[in-house]
């Protein structure tokens, strides 16, 4: 484990690093041994387990604090599998915004439109948006957020709508969302490239929380839960259909109409 103390000293910042068993990031990550020392830290119930490790640890000094931690099972090795767990995780998530993106490609590319870059890595690697052509740019979300916690989520959305409604570009501007929710989706669903349209961020939240839908033939459905501010702000009076959807697109969007109680 590698640590950092760090304290102010004189008006700069001291800081002093000491080492035991070092993290290796290319390590092969074991699941079955990280999955049961996680479950063995955790329990039934972490915040039930950390809530009795923050009444142990007030009053200790730094004599009594290691005996109380190891009884508690707080030790390198919890921190090193959820280290594990939480960087193969990451590369989950960089390998289905890339294979998302490009089994979209040969489904949104019109007739002589040209491909100028993408960007499939964490971030935008140096460039601007996920996807420009010769046509357009365009960003990509694969991943279902719920709000609440989750904000942050929304808060990377309502980013990536930003930016282009910001761009300079003249070239037509897209964000693509999903249909059916991420963690309600099969295999196949999470590869469906009809999984998706091209919403602002304000109908993406409405339509993820399940507040809008849309028929087979585009029109827009709102749900009763709606208010009217709400109804307001989205211009829902006059809406237009939403265009280009095929049958697998119907297919998505029936079962979002079902899930969300539009019958």
């Amino acid at each position: 484990m590698f640590c950092i103390n760090a304290r102010p000293l004189g008006g700069a910042l001291m800081i002093n690093t000491f080492s035991g068993k070092a993290l290796n990031p290319m390590a092969q990550i074991d699941l079955a041994h990280v999955s049961a020392v996680l479950k063995r830290f955790t329990r039934t119930d972490l915040g039930g387990t950390l809530s009795g490790i923050e009444s142990a640890v007030k009053g200790l000094t730094a004599a009594s604090c290691a005996k109380t931690l190891s009884t508690a099972g707080v030790t390198s090795e919890v921190l090193s599998a959820a280290a594990s767990l939480k960087r193969l995780a990451g590369q989950v998530n960089v390998a289905i915004h890339a294979t998302g993106i490009l089994l979209c490609l040969p489904h949104i590319l019109e007739a002589e439109e040209i491909i100028e870059y993408v960007s499939l890595g964490a971030g935008n690697t140096g460039r601007e948006f996920d996807l420009e052509t010769n046509r357009r740019i365009a960003e990509f979300k694969f991943i279902h957020w719920r709000g609440g916690a989750e904000s942050i989520r929304q808060n990377l959305l309502f980013k990536d709508f930003y930016l282009l409604a910001e761009s300079k570009s003249s070239k037509r501007k897209y964000l693509y969302v999903l249909i059916v929710p991420w963690a309600d989706c099969d295999d196949a669903q999470r590869l469906d490239v009809h999984n998706g349209l091209l919403l602002s961020a304000l109908w993406d939240a409405a339509f993820d929380r399940g507040l809008i839908s849309f028929a087979d033939d585009g029109t827009v459905l709102a749900s009763a839960q709606l208010s009217e501010t709400a109804r307001t702000v989205l211009a829902l009076n006059g809406a237009p259909h939403l265009p280009g959807l095929r049958d697998a697109h119907q297919k998505n969007l029936a079962l979002h109409r079902t899930c969300n109680g539009f019958g």
